[in-house]
């Protein structure tokens, strides 16, 4: 029993002294880029890890703003390819590579696009931590040429950083132009929850400690503070993967490589279990509006302006919580990811 109780501890404690060690570590960095005025530059490695479109952009908006706190040169490179979901509208090859085009070019940042014939030599540190950057600028300043780092992830440095990826929105100024465009369909009235199942039962995926999807019991709680201490909300909308009833959902030949070894996932056919929400929200007293599948650009884009926002274990709706400057940000207990201090704990 004592042993259960110290391991919170423990774990906290073990954090804030690797955070306080990295820190250290990016201030030196910071400070050697600066004095030996290093030409280093950080690309985004779209290639070696397909996954869903918010992973994706998480880990851009994330390279985006290690690049920004450091002071150095961003490199886009588009993103590749996306793992379809089993209520995604672009299930057939042609939707996808129109869906993805459209996650280019929304998402096309205020840098500078990676050019491989330009930028032939890189050094790659797909899961970049703060000592792989000391290694990197010491071999910049020995060598002194320009240092280009193609990275998957930045999440061993920005994770201890709190406000790191917040008010980049501008940084992406079709992305700003299409969700000010649905900021008529955002009502402030409205409470918006992201619910994220995946195949259900709170099955816990490979290389994870939790289960994404929360407790229904988490969202309830949720909704009855905020409508404990504001008249205003009058309804509940929420986005969901959960279908109503219970199917079988065959990927596609190209895409079946995404799903094996997942929770589900047997004989080349994942089973998703039905979850009735709109029953499980009932008890509330409200309207409430379940939205099943849907483009998922269109669901970030409303919930970037929502004036209240549940999120769920989901870099979808962390992505929409990031880019939401106004609202009142209410974030999924037990995510992996920081929380801006603006937000609600």
């Amino acid at each position: 029993m004592l042993i259960e109780l110290a391991f919170p501890v423990i774990r906290k404690i073990q954090f804030n002294l690797l955070k306080v060690f990295n820190h250290l570590v990016i201030c030196l960095a910071k400070t050697l880029i600066r004095i030996f005025r290093l030409e280093l530059t950080i690309t985004n490695d779209t290639k070696s890890k397909i996954d869903g479109v918010g992973a994706q952009l998480q880990r851009l908006v994330s390279a985006i703003a290690l690049c920004r706190h450091l002071g150095i040169t961003f490199l886009q490179q588009d993103i590749k390819d996306v793992t379809v979901h089993p209520l995604d509208p672009f299930q057939d090859p042609l939707s996808k590579s129109v869906f993805v085009d459209k996650v280019n070019m929304l998402f096309k940042s205020i840098g500078q696009p990676f050019d491989n014939s330009r930028h032939p030599t890189v050094t790659r540190c797909p899961s970049l931590t703060s000592i792989d950057l000391i290694k990197v600028i010491v071999k910049g300043i020995i060598s002194k040429k320009n240092i280009i780092v193609e990275i998957v992830e930045p999440y061993q440095i920005t994770n201890y950083y709190r406000n790191i990826c917040v008010n980049l929105i501008g940084y992406f100024p079709g992305w700003l132009d299409f969700v000010n465009s649905f900021k008529d369909r955002v009502k402030p009235d409205v409470i918006y929850i992201h619910y994220r199942q995946g195949a259900g039962g709170h099955a816990v995926y490979p290389g994870q400690k939790l289960s994404r999807e929360l407790p229904i019991t988490f969202y309830l709680n949720k909704v009855k503070n905020i409508l404990s201490s504001s008249p205003l909300p009058k309804k509940v909308f929420v986005f969901t993967d959960a279908p109503k009833n219970s199917f079988e959902y065959i990927p596609s030949i190209e895409q079946r490589f995404h799903w094996e070894g997942m929770p589900g996932f047997t004989m080349e056919v994942l089973h998703i279990d039905g979850n009735n929400l709109e029953d499980k929200f009932s008890s509330l007293g409200i309207n409430v509006e379940i939205m099943r599948g849907g483009d998922p650009l269109e669901a970030v884009a409303i919930m970037s302006s929502a004036t209240y926002l549940i999120t769920s274990r989901s870099s979808l709706s962390y992505l929409a919580a990031l880019f939401n400057n106004s609202g009142h940000i209410y974030p999924a207990e037990g995510f992996w990811h920081p929380t801006p201090s603006n937000w609600h704990s």
